[in-house]
């Protein structure tokens, strides 16, 4: 996809998840395996890539987050703003490992580890030193798994440099899915929700759709990390762009 088509589809997404308000709300079938019903995360074992963001851009997310759910009378599995990261692309998990238990799961993260690795060296020699500049477009949902705060690269080298490191990992692991650059906010809970908490919840996310709320972030390549996750409040570096070894 062209740079400017990429960023435009983005944009398009985020109006028409603001725009289409479910009447009723849709159970995610898959969100069991991350959720209780109770609102705890569940064991949820997997690898995955992420650009790191800084502390002043954490806070900046955090600030939308806040004003997201202030008054808000709404059950969400809120996530630590500690572990707030853009996603790349996901790895190994339950919902792409055939058979999807953890034992098999951890066995395809070890398979593929090294694979990893020698693409993120490849990304440091060609991209090392190099930041990713992203616009923040505002906080949504398509109403099934979780809020997050959608972003669009800044400029044509950012659009371009952020679909190349999507395009190198999807070769490893294809998801065949639309890529939309989020920072994930908050997990529904895996039970419906009446009209009266979807009214509210998309009253303040079209509160949320203004410029006073809209910033940018600044990705550091050499901070793109390979993590694994063992609940979605929990995710560890095993290396980034930087620290991986330059040789096998």
């Amino acid at each position: 996809m062209l740079n400017g088509a990429f960023v435009q589809s983005l944009e398009n997404h985020y109006r028409r998840d603001l725009s289409e308000q479910p009447l009723e709300w849709t159970v995610s079938p898959a969100l069991h395996h991350k959720i209780t019903e109770d609102g705890r995360m569940q064991a949820f074992y997997g690898a995955t890539t992420v650009l790191k963001l800084n502390e002043e851009d954490k806070l900046k997310c955090r600030a939308v987050g806040e004003r997201l759910f202030e008054g808000l009378s709404l059950p969400l599995v809120t996530i630590l703003p500690e572990t707030y990261h853009l996603t790349v692309h996901a790895l190994s998990n339950p919902y792409n490992v055939p058979g999807g238990t953890t034992e098999l799961v951890l066995a395809d993260i070890a398979r593929r580890e090294e694979t990893v690795a020698v693409l993120f060296r490849n990304v440091r020699e060609m991209y090392g030193g190099e930041k990713i500049r992203m616009r923040a477009l505002g906080p949504s949902t398509n109403g099934k798994d979780v809020v997050s705060l959608k972003f669009v690269p800044s400029q044509d080298r950012d659009a371009k440099l952020l679909c190349d490191l999507f395009q190198r990992l999807e070769s490893l692991l294809p998801l065949q899915k639309p890529y939309v650059p989020h920072v994930s906010l908050a997990y529904f809970l895996p039970r419906p929700y009446n009209a009266g908490q979807i009214a509210a919840l998309y009253n303040r996310l079209r509160e949320l759709d203004s410029d006073a709320f809209r910033f940018e972030l600044t990705l550091d390549v050499m901070e793109m990390a390979y993590q694994l996750h063992s609940h979605m409040n929990d995710f560890r570096d095993i290396f980034t762009v930087g620290s991986v070894g330059l040789h096998p």
